[in-house]
C-alpha cells in the first residue's frame, strides 16, 4: 500500500497570527502557562481578530490565551468562536480605540466542552463607535 508521510505541522503547531502582527506580542506566564497577548495598535491600524478557519483575513489568537488586550486601534473586529478557541480566557480588554465591532456567537455553546467559554472580564475602554452584533453573548 501507499505510504503516508505525516506533516510536521502535527508536531509544531504554527505561530498563532496574531502574535505576528506588528505592535502584538504574546507573553507565556510560566506559572499558568497561559498566555498574555497585547496589541498596541500605531497609526490607523485595523486590527481582525478571529480563527483563520472561519475568517481568512483575521488574526488568531494563541488557544493558550489568558488575557487579551488591544488598544489604540483605529478598528478592532472580534469575531465568532473566539471564546471557544481561547478555552482559558479570562479578561478581554479593548481600550482607546475608534471602532470595535463584536460578531455575533462570540461563543458558540452548540458543540462547546462544558464549563468552557466563561471569560471572567470583558471590558471596553473609551471606544468611539461600539457596534454589538445580535447575539454576540
Amino acid at each position: 500500500g501507499a505510504v503516508e508521510i505525516e506533516q510536521l505541522t502535527d508536531f509544531y503547531p504554527p505561530t498563532p497570527t496574531l502574535c505576528l502582527v506588528p505592535g502584538c506580542s504574546c507573553l507565556e506566564d510560566n506559572s499558568t502557562s497561559l498566555v498574555n497577548v497585547i496589541c498596541s495598535c500605531q497609526n490607523k491600524q485595523v486590527l481582525k481578530i478571529g480563527l483563520l478557519s472561519r475568517v481568512s483575513d483575521s488574526s488568531q489568537p494563541p488557544e493558550n490565551t489568558g488575557s487579551l488586550l488591544v488598544e489604540n486601534c483605529h478598528h478592532v473586529e472580534l469575531y465568532s468562536r473566539l471564546v471557544n478557541h481561547m478555552k482559558n480566557i479570562q479578561n478581554i480588554t479593548i481600550r482607546n480605540s475608534h471602532t470595535v465591532v463584536i460578531h455575533p456567537k462570540l461563543y458558540e455553546a452548540k458543540g462547546a466542552a462544558p464549563g468552557s467559554g466563561s471569560a471572567h472580564n470583558i471590558e471596553l475602554t473609551n471606544i468611539h463607535r461600539l457596534q454589538v452584533k445580535r447575539y454576540s453573548f
